[in-house]
């Protein structure tokens, strides 16, 4: 708890406090407080689970801290992150006025993310993210320029409306689940959906509906503009992709685990669009289907959703551009005086941008390294802790 509510305390008193009227003063208690902070996480993150029951407010909302293998790993990266930027404010903020405003928020920041990587269940995580959006805010606000006001409310806004949306998609999961706490293999109550299966077809549709690009939403939805959406490389890419796993996974489970086709169907659809959205829900133990799906499932959920949507991932877009580029060099290896330019929805990409998107892939596997070590060094097995790497991007 000291590593979640130190921070809290300290960035209040910093805000609120004495004493700390010269810059020095303040640059110091800022910095001893990222290092403390850092070394009373990492503590943690080092000792393995841990669970810590904070408030219980009936039968099945508890506020509760469940430390596991992927809150370990969340929590390095946090640390790591906000502990180099942090530092690294120090020499861009002393232009800026409100120091003591930003830096204040910054460590209350830093004690609610740890919160949310040791979240248990599913109301602790939300309650802390809509605490960590809403004390963010002022970090978005901090220049009070024109753009930053903005910026600062159409945050604010996008986040309220998805916390309505969360906040009923929480009292939907209560219905139809166990329990709301973090359980592997997930907590889908099947004697509760017993006769709606269908709607599982239904979440499925709108999770792959989140993982496209919301500017070609509102192209299709409020501009009609059918043709220009349709003709989108990534969007075809992505829904190849994801159209692809749904009916490999669905022979799979029919053909060799034996499953009925409509259920195959089912659990294979709504597996393979929350693995690609990277939305993590669960409706049964994938890693008892066979092993051929695990790496199609594993690779999904490293490519993510389009640009511009909610999923996470390394995006449809740069595997897509990438495979373009293979492509033509395979081209250029039969024609090699031929200029072959690569072109995404008509335009050319520039070379520099094709460029980037390998230097992101090589920092990719260089940190997928890393953190699959660290884990590994942890007790953690390499199959899990490879997964448990991937998560994080």
């Amino acid at each position: 708890l000291l590593s979640i509510f130190f921070p809290i305390l300290l960035g209040l008193y910093i805000l609120i406090g004495p004493g700390l009227k010269s810059r020095k003063m303040l640059l110091t208690v800022t910095g001893a407080g990222l290092v403390i902070t850092a070394v009373l996480g990492l503590t943690i993150v080092l000792n393995g689970n841990v669970e810590i029951l904070l408030f219980s407010f009936g039968k099945n909302l508890n506020l509760y801290f469940h430390v596991d293998n992927a809150g370990r790993l969340f929590a390095g990266v946090v640390t790591l992150v906000w502990v180099l930027a942090g530092f690294y404010s120090f020499e861009y903020m002393k232009h800026e006025k409100e120091e003591k405003r930003y830096f204040g928020f910054y460590i209350i920041v830093f004690g609610v993310l740890y919160a949310l990587t040791f979240a248990g269940n599913l109301i602790t995580y939300y309650l802390f993210y809509e605490m960590m959006t809403l004390l963010s805010v002022p970090l978005v606000l901090h220049s009070k320029t024109k753009e930053a006001i903005m910026g600062g409310l159409k945050y604010l806004f996008y986040s309220l409306f998805g916390a309505y949306m969360v906040l009923f998609g929480i009292y939907f999961l209560n219905k139809y689940t166990i329990t709301l706490d973090f359980t592997p293999g997930g907590t889908l109550n099947i004697a509760a959906i017993s006769g709606q299966e269908g709607l599982l077809l239904i979440v499925s549709f709108f999770m792959i509906l989140s993982g496209i690009n919301f500017t070609l939403l509102y192209l299709l939805i409020v501009k009609r503009r059918w043709r220009e959406v349709f003709d989108d490389g990534e969007l075809k890419y992505y829904l190849m992709l994801i159209a692809f796993c749904i009916v490999y996974c669905t022979a799979i489970l029919y053909f060799v685990d034996g499953y009925e086709l409509e259920n195959a169907f089912r659990a294979a659809t709504f597996q393979v669009s929350s693995m690609g959205t990277t939305t993590g829900f669960t409706t049964e133990n994938y890693m008892s289907w066979h092993h051929s799906t695990w790496f199609l499932i594993l690779f999904i959920s490293l490519v993510g959703g389009c640009a511009g949507s909610t999923s996470g991932g390394v995006k449809a877009v740069r595997i897509y551009t990438a495979y373009k580029y293979l492509v033509n060099e395979f081209k250029r290896i039969l024609h090699p005086r031929a200029v072959i330019p690569i072109r995404l929805n008509h335009s050319v990409v520039n070379p520099t941008i094709v460029q980037s998107i390998f230097s992101y892939f090589t920092a990719m596997f260089v940190l997928l390294f890393i953190a699959s070590v660290a884990m590994m060094c942890l007790g953690v097995p390499m199959l899990d802790a490879v997964c448990l790497g991937i998560t994080a991007f």
